[in-house]
């Protein structure tokens, strides 16, 4: 049986840090610009209480051309919004890296 120091041991991360979700950057891009649920949800097309839920991770599947809409108002790549990766930083498991040349 470990520690109970080895199993808190502080400055390992991966498992003691909470994985920050998608409505989480939903919510974090609204904030960085001082905008509200109202205001950005009808620039978007959808109601406030849409938009909450999207932030509080309540909705299972948001509708993709809401999303992508949501995406192009904050310019934000839509990669990153939902797995918190930018597109080029992302690799799927197992793949290769080509070169070119």
């Amino acid at each position: 049986m470990l520690k109970p120091v080895v199993n808190l041991a502080s400055g390992v991360s991966g498992y003691l840090d909470p994985m920050e979700t998608m409505g989480q950057r939903i919510r974090q891009l609204r904030k960085q610009r001082g905008l509200t649920l109202e205001a950005v949800a009808s620039q978007v097309g959808v109601t406030a209480q849409a938009l909450s839920q999207w932030e509080n991770d309540v909705t299972k599947g948001i509708k993709p051309e809401n999303f992508l809409r949501f995406c192009d108002f904050f310019d934000v790549d839509p990669f990153y919004v939902a797995f918190g990766v930018a597109r080029r930083e992302f690799r799927r498991p197992g793949a290769s890296q080509r070169k070119t040349g």
